[in-house]
């Protein structure tokens, strides 16, 4: 049974990622990143290794073509969950970060940032494959 303390945190999470989930819809379709003055794609992001085993493995996510010394909100989502968090790109537009696994399957990471201070969008998506040791 998940107790009161528990619970809140978990539909926090679940309301964010709803909420971040329609932002990109209005804002149109889904690729590995924007599109710049409707130009090449401008943020890529990429595991290593993958796939990872499951069960505590260490995985490293890095991406680049991001706005340069700005917020990137990530979106984690695994096979019964998810997490939201922010890194900060680099003065190159760079990002990386490490994290841990869950138990097997496909996980998804979508990196979102406000261009110019504007509506939050998704700047690149990847996803990798957790596997059983």
């Amino acid at each position: 049974m998940w107790s009161k303390s528990r619970m809140i945190p978990l539909l926090l999470v679940l309301l964010l990622v709803a909420l971040l989930s329609v932002t990109p819809a209005l804002a149109g379709p889904k690729g590995n990143g924007h599109r710049a003055n409707g130009g090449a794609t401008t943020a890529t992001m990429a595991v290593q290794p993958n796939p990872v085993a499951a069960w505590g493995a260490e995985y490293t996510v890095s991406g680049t073509g991001f706005q340069a010394g700005t917020p990137v909100s990530i979106v984690l989502s695994e096979p019964f969950c998810c997490s939201f968090f922010t890194v900060t790109a680099d003065a190159n537009g760079n990002i990386w970060l490490r994290s841990t696994t869950g138990q097997p399957g496909t996980y998804k990471i979508e990196a979102y940032q406000r261009p110019n201070g504007k509506r939050l969008t998704l700047m690149a998506t990847t996803g990798f494959s957790v596997v059983e040791p």
